[in-house]
């Protein structure tokens, strides 16, 4: 690491400038892609000890400097990005304009194919030791030295969010059930890492595998076979956490297409008067669904005590092992097993209602003619 103190004014860091010891003028001109040598990282969790991220609630009256994120720092570089249509056009019209040439003005099917383009993207491709695939991550195809940083997390048990505007993938993102937006800490080893570029279908190898190593925690060691009966663990409570997170979504967004469809039928002449008792009898039986899933929020908001719900108990056993490095604890597994017991129900009447009940209570909306409402596709006919 370089530090420079600016006669005290300031302090300037520039963190592992070991990459430009290898960034010869010929190695880089002959290659199209390269990963610099990644030191060993030291795996720790983060801690706060102000409560929230950097300063939290001392704000400026705390001078603080930014720590590098922590997990494993990759080093790139990519000697050229493929353009974009839109790049493409704006150089040929600069080019133009040099010449003292007319600018050619895009059509409209032009300006659509490069608002739909789908930009270059830098994918990172990491493994362990005997190849298993362990995290993927991303970063806009640039030119030049560039850096991503992975936070010694596996590949999301769930859809992980959207990075925010501007930032590599795969980083230190917020999120996930395990924090991060990634799954689970992995192991301390050996780890590889290749660079490839996607771009209009095309995958193309850039760099690596390089070689680097995890170095392990040390406050309380873990046996090979504790390791591997903890990493099963944490693979079966995320699976069941993203059933319980889905099961929760349909039956909310059910909960609106049952209030609409009551909406409808009160608002037009009721050609059979057992649709709307139909369409009660459903929102009872989601709402008993919403309960098991989420809680009685009715008594949470009266202050009265309720037990835990089944998105509670998962989330309790998920969110206490996303940053834990030992074996699961017997509340964790105790948590587990009755969640997963409280769910099998509950996931057999959603799919009853969902699958056959309000299927076939929109298929009589249809044939009753009634307003469309949502999760109803139309069957338009010229009669």
């Amino acid at each position: 690491d370089l530090v420079i103190g600016t006669f005290g004014r300031s302090i300037w860091i520039l963190d592992d400038f070991t990459p430009l010891r290898s960034a010869a003028p010929e190695k880089l001109a002959e290659s199209n892609g390269m990963i610099f040598p990644i030191r060993n990282t030291h795996m720790y969790l983060t801690y706060s000890p102000f409560g929230g991220g950097a300063r939290a609630h001392l704000g400026e009256q705390l001078f603080i400097g930014e720590n590098p994120p922590a997990g494993t720092m990759i080093t790139y570089y990519v000697k050229q990005a493929p353009q974009t249509k839109r790049q493409k056009r704006q150089a040929a019209e600069r080019e133009a304009e040099r010449a003292g040439q007319p600018i050619k003005y895009p059509t409209l099917d032009e300006l659509r194919a490069e608002e739909e383009e789908q930009p270059a993207q830098i994918v990172f491709t990491i493994t362990d030791a005997s190849g298993n695939f362990v995290r993927q991550l991303t970063a806009p195809a640039a030119a030049g030295m560039r850096r991503v940083n992975w936070d010694m997390r596996s590949a999301p048990f769930a859809v992980p969010p959207a990075p925010a505007a501007g930032g590599a993938g795969g980083g230190r993102g917020g999120g996930g059930f395990f924090g991060g937006g990634a799954g689970p800490l992995v192991p301390p080893g050996k780890y590889k890492v290749s660079m490839s570029q996607v771009y209009d279908g095309a995958t193309t190898h850039l760099a690596g595998p390089v070689e680097f190593t995890l170095a392990g925690e040390v406050l309380q060691p873990i046996s090979p076979q504790e390791r591997a009966a903890k990493e099963a663990f944490q693979k079966k409570a995320a699976k069941l956490q993203n059933a319980v997170t889905a099961a929760l979504e349909i039956a909310t967004l059910t909960e609106t297409d049952l209030a609409a469809i009551k909406r409808a039928l009160m608002a037009a002449p009721l050609a059979d008067a057992s649709l709307l008792k139909t369409t009660e009898d459903l929102q009872k039986h989601n709402n008993e669904i919403l309960m098991a899933l989420r809680g009685d929020n009715f008594a949470r908001s009266r202050e009265e005590n309720v037990p835990p719900s089944i998105a509670q108990r998962i989330g309790r056993v998920t969110g206490g092992m996303g940053n834990n490095t030992t074996r699961p604890t017997k509340t964790q597994e105790n948590d587990y097993k009755i969640a997963g017991d409280l769910f099998t129900p509950v996931q057999a009447k959603l799919h009853q209602l969902v699958d056959v009940d309000l299927v076939k209570l929109n298929k009589a909306l249809d044939a009753a003619g009634y307003p469309h409402t949502p999760g109803r596709l139309p069957n338009w006919k010229d009669q």
